[in-house]
């Protein structure tokens, strides 16, 4: 289906006909949710709120839903042209919810069905701070509806912008052999994909000490899932600017593998991002042994990639 804002009758009743479920970026409400009533204003502050506070997304007014979950679409349940504008929608959103969103679309969509009706389809980008609804409080989108976050989300939503954001590649390659171990060298390739520049960015690796062989004072180890791990450090500098890409080599780790007799066939290894902020990025990886492939497990960035202009 074309993008939201393009959308014409016809692919409205196509959303009738495939009974569309709703889904995190997607929501229906019926014509007479836009009824001038104050409680009809509250609910759309908090509806579009929710979706600019989460990923963005499409509500789409004038289709009835099925009230069980996943809230499949019924029927048109259109909205009177003569009564709701597309300019008092517009002034509902921007004087109900704080700060002012930017780049919301409206587009209406006439209904030669049902003369003098429309659907209005909204389409709402990804929030570059943390948007407040008319009730004075902060709303996400969770299980199809719109639900009040908690502190620490909000706060979370205000780092989009004030703080970078990276995206990180870990590889690993023979170095060299020593008494017939191979030693294994390891290279991350960071991006720093926000708008800002970065502060003292550096990496973490940590590497399991009985599978490669470490030897390190216990002050340089860390316990994670019960076993100890060593901590190998590497920086790019002092500046880090938006889009540029580094090498972040750990000069210090030459861990160790037997290729006959490895002490065990994969192992675990962490990846952590930090700057001046604190942490930025976790990966967790899988990498064979002594093939040295190695598969993603988890990737958590703990900053969503702003976006200034949505």
């Amino acid at each position: 289906m074309f993008p939201p804002v393009t959308w014409n009758e016809e692919e409205v009743l196509q959303l009738i006909r495939n009974t569309q479920e709703e889904f995190l970026e997607l929501d229906f409400k019926r014509g007479d949710s836009l009824k001038n009533t104050d409680q009809n204003k509250k609910e759309i502050s908090k509806d579009v709120s929710a979706f600019a506070n989460t990923i963005g997304g499409t509500i789409v007014y004038g289709i009835e839903e099925d009230l069980q979950p996943p809230h499949a679409a019924v029927s048109l349940s259109p909205i009177n042209l003569r009564v709701t504008t597309k300019e008092w929608l517009e002034q509902v959103i921007n004087s109900n919810i704080q700060p002012r969103i930017p780049g919301i679309r409206i587009t209406p969509i006439n209904l030669t069905s049902v003369p003098d009706s429309a659907v209005y389809v909204v389409t709402i980008p990804e929030g570059a701070t943390a948007y407040q609804a008319a009730d004075k409080r902060y709303y996400k989108r969770f299980n199809f509806e719109s639900v009040p976050m908690y502190d620490y989300e909000i706060r979370q939503i205000l780092n989009r912008v004030v703080r970078p954001s990276y995206r990180a590649w870990l590889e690993a390659w023979q170095f060299t052999s020593e008494m017939g171990r191979i030693v294994v060298a390891f290279k991350t390739i960071v991006v720093n994909s926000s708008e800002i520049t970065a502060h003292d960015p550096n990496a973490i690796l940590y590497l399991p000490t009985m599978e490669f062989d470490l030897k390190a004072p216990d002050w340089d180890l860390t316990i994670m899932d019960g076993k100890r791990y060593q901590r190998f450090v590497g920086s790019v500098g002092k500046l880090w600017y938006p889009g540029h890409a580094n090498s972040i080599m750990f000069e210090g780790a030459r861990p160790r593998v037997d290729p006959q007799n490895p002490v065990a066939p994969s192992t675990r290894i962490f990846l952590r991002l930090f700057d001046h902020f604190g942490l930025a990025f976790t990966a967790e990886y899988e990498l064979q042994l002594p093939s040295l492939s190695m598969n993603l497990i988890e990737e958590i960035s703990e900053r969503r990639p702003s976006q200034l202009n949505p």
